[in-house]
């Protein structure tokens, strides 16, 4: 498992940089536009964190690999490198194995991954659908994304109308938690 406060001392580093201030207030113009409501900030967080990029053309998580502002040990740092390989999206539950794992596919290019995670295991279920990042943490991959809503395909009336939704969801584009916020507004 990801050690707590990893993604974090990231955020925490580039928000209170005051050499980073033109890239927050541009980040926060880009995601929010003027209105900026506080219940999203989680999204816009890990927007900043892995999808926005700063002027010197680096997302948040490569800069702070590559510079190491807080002169973390090589050995320690490599988390950060590999957590920028990361995928983004709706994500349908193939198989839930409790207290241990998912096995999940991403809709947009059907790609599956098997992800170790605990909590989610007890809410979700085979066929259920919902949006999350899912990044390399060393040598396996772990759900990394703000908490968002389940829809609950899981629940559909038939196996007909659970693929007539599975092919509409496959048609709607989330790349970044930007779309997703977009998506949630819509539906939600």
């Amino acid at each position: 498992m990801i050690p707590k406060g990893t993604i974090r001392k990231v955020g925490e580093y580039y928000f209170g940089n005051p050499n980073y201030r033109n890239d927050i207030f541009r980040g926060l113009s880009e995601f929010f536009g003027k209105n900026i409501p506080n219940n999203d900030e989680p999204l816009f967080n890990e927007w900043m964190t892995y999808n926005f990029i700063f002027s010197d053309g680096k997302t948040m998580l490569e800069k702070f690999y590559n510079e190491n502002p807080l002169n973390i040990p090589l050995y320690r740092r490599e988390i950060y490198k590999t957590l920028t390989e990361n995928y983004y999206g709706l994500f349908e539950v193939l198989e839930v194995v409790p207290f241990k794992s998912l096995k999940l596919r991403r809709l947009s290019d059907k790609k599956i991954f098997d992800v170790s995670e605990i909590s989610l295991t007890m809410e979700i279920e085979i066929g259920d659908v919902f949006i999350t990042r899912v990044a390399k943490i060393i040598d396996h991959y772990q759900l990394v994304g703000a908490d968002g809503k389940a829809i609950k395909s899981s629940q559909a009336k038939s196996k007909k109308e659970r693929e007539v939704f599975l092919k509409q969801m496959e048609s709607i584009k989330i790349d970044t938690p930007k779309d997703a916020l977009a998506f949630c507004k819509m539906y939600f």
